[in-house]
This record gives structure tokens, C-alpha cells and sequence, in this order.
């Protein structure tokens, strides 16, 4: 093992408690209140401001995740590989910024400051620069992973607000599986298995939403084949398609809403378990850095989920279907 990989595992078992947020999703599924709920993210350290505005509480918690995800990179910035990663998983968590300042060229209306999560500079200073084109926009973000994404949609998309986003999305898992497909035995083993299903998901969003062939190099178990026959066929046939695809005993059939709604949950069953199973089977390796990152972001995800189902008042019961642990 080499000195970098060595000193990345001696730092392995700090990283550890910031991953393991189950306690605190069971502890909020149990909350009475929505005031219940803000005071134990609070008392986590989830909160650092005092608001019961659930959007400016969403915002407040993704970025309690792109600080943990800043710790990381400070980390992994030795290592080409792990970097690579970080950089990807940054964008994807930071990546909403963009869309935003995207709308508001569309609509022609300015961005409201607090829906920014900030934490990137350039997009920061952009979104205060209020770029009046999205040719402005790329001139503007060249030399970052945003320009590159920008630049991804632009080209592979009718131009639209919808598609663009679609593309900004799938721009992430495409530089994910870059990176995974330049890997070797059991790292690439050890991150198919957390992001296999995610990788599926989103190509059969793509097929799906945009009517678009993704790029041989996503998709895991859905075939080519498979998903040019759903961008040629008619949505109706969609429960059928995936009736003959690796999915067909866990998706639900029942209507393309249906189909990746399933698809999604199964993606974020797949991604926690063989997240954790790479986290904590495993020594310190870019694979780890992977498993880490991606328990980072369902954490985030599985507790906006449960703040906003509180706020609403939804069943849990119900709620639970949809988190990425299969008990809670």
C-alpha cells in the first residue's frame, strides 16, 4: 500500500461517523413536529441557522453536505483518481446553483440570493454578474466542470430548460463511469457495485424523458439494444421493454412513472448497501472514496425527504418506501 493510501486510512475512521446517519433519518421519521425535526438537525450540527422555511432548511442541510464534501477533497487531492471522483460528486451537489442561474435566462427573472447554496465561487459570482445569454454563460464558466457540462447539453439537447437540466443530471454519472471504466479489478468490482443500478437509472431517464440513446459507457446491465428500442417505441410498451431487461422482477410495470420511480429506489437501495459494504470492507482506496461520497449524498437526499414529508404531514409509513435503507 502506498504512503498516500496509507494516510488516507488513517483518516478513514473519523470519515466514518459522518456517514453513518441512520440514527439521526430514525430519529426524524419518529419526530412529532416539524420543530421536533429542526431541533435535532440543529443539535446535529445539520443547521447553523435558525429558520423553519423549509426551502431555506433544504439549503442549509446540502450545504452541511458540500462541507463534508470539501473535508474529503482536502483528503484526495493526492490522488489523481479519488480527485476525479471528489470533483465529480462536487458538481453534482452544487450543479442546482447552475440550473438556477440557467431559469433565470430563460425567464428573464433574477435569482433569489438565499436559494443559492454558494458554495462555489465562480458560480456564486456569476449568479451576481446576471449573464444574459447561455453562450455568455459558457464563455463565462470556461475552464470548469460546469462549462464542460454546459457545453455536454448544449450539444446533445433540443435547447430547452427541461432537456438541458436532463443532460446538466446525467453529466455526472457520464464522468462517474468514465472514471470507473479507467479502473481495475477490485476497485472497479467494489464501485460497480455501489453505482451499477444509478448508472442504469439514469440512461433509462435519458431514454425515457429525452428520447435519447446514452452513452454506451453508463449504462451497467441495460443493454444498447434495450434502450434504442425505448427511444424508438411508444411509452405505453415501456412496462413490456423492461419485462425482458436484469430489472424485470423489482421494477414496477405498471406505467413509465411507475417504472422510474422503481428504478430510482432500486438505484438507491443498491448504491447504500454496496456503499457500505465497500466503506467498510475495504482499505482506503478511491473505491472508498466513492462509497464515502455516495453515502454523503443519500444521506442528504433521505433527510430532505423525511423534513419535507414532515412539513407536509405525509404518512411515513408510506415515506419509507422511498428512502435509500431498506429498514428504518
Amino acid at each position: 500500500m502506498s504512503v498516500s493510501y496509507v494516510y488516507l486510512h488513517s483518516i478513514s475512521r473519523v470519515l466514518k461517523t459522518k456517514v453513518d446517519r441512520k440514527e439521526i433519518i430514525q430519529n426524524l421519521l419518529s419526530a412529532s413536529s416539524l420543530s421536533e425535526a429542526l431541533e435535532i438537525l440543529r443539535r446535529e450540527g445539520l443547521l447553523k441557522e435558525e429558520s423553519n422555511d423549509i426551502a431555506k432548511v433544504e439549503v442549509q442541510i446540502k450545504r452541511w453536505t458540500v462541507d463534508q464534501i470539501n473535508e474529503l477533497r482536502s483528503y484526495s487531492m493526492i490522488d489523481n483518481t479519488s480527485s476525479s471522483i471528489v470533483r465529480a460528486y462536487y458538481y453534482d451537489l452544487t450543479k442546482d446553483d447552475l440550473k438556477l442561474i440557467i431559469n433565470s435566462i430563460f425567464s428573464g427573472k433574477s435569482i433569489d440570493r438565499w436559494s443559492l447554496l454558494g458554495a462555489e465561487p465562480l458560480i456564486s459570482n456569476i449568479a451576481d454578474s446576471v449573464p444574459k445569454s447561455l453562450d455568455e454563460l459558457v464563455t463565462l464558466l470556461r475552464g470548469s466542470i460546469y462549462a464542460d457540462a454546459l457545453q455536454f447539453a448544449l450539444q446533445s439537447s433540443s435547447k430547452d430548460v427541461r432537456s438541458i437540466e436532463d443532460l446538466l443530471d446525467y453529466y455526472f454519472i457520464l464522468e462517474i463511469s468514465k472514471v470507473i471504466e479507467g479502473m481495475k479489478g477490485e476497485w472497479k468490482t467494489a464501485c460497480n457495485n455501489v453505482l451499477c443500478s444509478e448508472r442504469d437509472y439514469y440512461s433509462l431517464s435519458l431514454a425515457v424523458n429525452q428520447r435519447m440513446v446514452p452513452d454506451s459507457i453508463v449504462a451497467c446491465k441495460l443493454t444498447q439494444e434495450l434502450l434504442k428500442e425505448i427511444t424508438s417505441s411508444d411509452l405505453k410498451e415501456l412496462g413490456e421493454i423492461m419485462r425482458r431487461s436484469p430489472y424485470s422482477r423489482r421494477v414496477d410495470p405498471s406505467s413509465p412513472m411507475s417504472i422510474l420511480s422503481s428504478m430510482r429506489k432500486i438505484a438507491r437501495l443498491d448504491a447504500r448497501r454496496g456503499a457500505f459494504q465497500a466503506f467498510t470492507g475495504m482499505p482506503f482506496t478511491p473505491a472508498v472514496v466513492l462509497a464515502l461520497l455516495e453515502l454523503m449524498k443519500l444521506n442528504a437526499e433521505d433527510i430532505i425527504s423525511v423534513v419535507n414529508s414532515i412539513n407536509l404531514n405525509l404518512n411515513r409509513e408510506v415515506l419509507k418506501k422511498f428512502l435509500s435503507l431498506e429498514t428504518v
